[in-house]
């Protein structure tokens, strides 16, 4: 199986990545189709310009009326698209669509449906729309802090893991005392192959990795 990815950042694809190959034996390749890593990956299938959710608005209105075509002709067909946004873009005036939290499903479900409206209203069957919720750091987070606590529901995940070791490089803090978002590399070489190995336990914890990784189950055993 080839699977396209297209996320709203370079950090969020190495976690689906390592994830999809968790979940599915089969895969061969994943590919980074959004955001590109490269101009040459740009004129196939990314903008160059376009990051966040805005950036995976645009891929979505821009291929979504040739979906089925696109993930046919993209050098070697892919046999599943999977497409991610984060729950914390729903706060924002442009969408709208925050909902309390728990449950986080209301929220994502909302998400979900305006995702498959940017596309044209219907999707694939064999295209994924993944929300995890709040962010895709719940996941990174779930991996290595077995306390739900509303997991989903925390707006700064990565706060948790201060006081966690064992990821392979130290957390740091920015002038306003946030913590700092690791590089793109540190998710690729340490986060997402923990959170892969880890992803059972990450399940139980987030609502929407269960979801998502039923979803690929299906896939794969087509």
């Amino acid at each position: 199986m080839i699977v396209g990815v297209v996320t709203e950042g370079k950090r969020d694809f190495p976690i689906f990545e390592a994830v999809v190959k968790r979940l599915c034996p089969a895969v061969e390749d994943v590919k980074r189709i959004h955001p590109p890593s490269d101009e040459l990956s740009a004129s196939v299938g990314g903008d160059i310009e376009g990051t966040g959710w805005t950036g995976v608005r645009h891929w979505c209105q821009r291929y979504g009326p040739r979906l089925t075509r696109f993930m046919q002709d993209y050098g070697e067909p892919f046999d599943l698209l999977v497409i991610q946004i984060d729950a914390s873009i729903a706060h924002n005036p442009e969408v709208n669509l925050e909902r309390p939290c728990p449950p986080a499903c209301d929220t994502t479900d909302a998400l979900r449906d305006l995702v498959i409206q940017w596309v044209g209203g219907q999707l694939p069957h064999n295209v994924i729309v993944a929300v995890p919720s709040k962010t895709t750091d719940a996941w990174v987070c779930a991996a290595f802090v077995r306390e739900d606590d509303l997991l989903e529901c925390d707006p700064e995940p990565l706060e948790r893991l201060v006081s966690v070791s064992g990821f392979g490089f130290q957390l740091k803090r920015t002038s306003d005392g946030r913590i700092k978002k690791p590089a793109a590399r540190q998710y690729d070489a340490h986060l997402a192959p923990q959170v892969a190995a880890r992803f059972d336990q990450v399940r139980d914890i987030c609502g929407e990795a269960e979801r998502f990784a039923l979803a690929v189950e299906a896939q794969c055993i087509e």
